[in-house]
């Protein structure tokens, strides 16, 4: 099983620019919102290729909950709909989101939430099934330039 985690912010860094994606990678990028604290979530996502051809794509809301479990909602659904596609086995799947911590969530058990372990414990076995997998945290900033 192949899986990273990294970080990318374009703050101050001329190394860290958009590139397009390796040949055999595909990339989700997701996100979640919520209107305040324990108001309306929506989570959203769209899986692509390097040649920005859109091969799935989700939205829709989540009911009411945090800002931070609505990403985490939102790598679960994007994983879920990977997971169950064809594309195991023959595409490295990269997941990009944002903020970090929904991220470090995924891959550090230590600093979960207990109220979500049953989220991250699926998300756990997503990964898993899925394999070669990488998670990037990208800034809003580098995400508009």
């Amino acid at each position: 099983m192949e899986c990273c985690f990294s970080s990318f912010s374009s703050r101050g860094d001329n190394s860290n620019h958009w590139q397009p994606l390796a040949i055999g990678f595909v990339k989700f990028h997701m996100d979640g919102s919520s209107g305040g604290c324990l108001r309306k979530t929506a989570i959203g996502g769209v899986l692509g290729d390097k040649n920005g051809c859109v091969l799935a794509l989700f939205l829709g809301p989540m009911g009411e909950g945090e800002a931070a479990n609505a990403k985490l909602l939102a790598i679960e659904n994007g994983l879920e709909i990977f997971a169950n596609s064809g594309w195991v086995g023959c595409k490295h799947l990269v997941i990009e989101s944002e903020p970090m911590l929904s991220i470090s969530w995924c891959s550090n058990p230590g600093i979960r939430p207990w109220n979500i372990a049953k989220v991250l414990k699926h998300v756990g076995s997503l990964v898993k099934a899925i394999g070669s997998i990488s998670f990037m945290c990208v800034s809003m900033e580098s995400q508009m330039g």
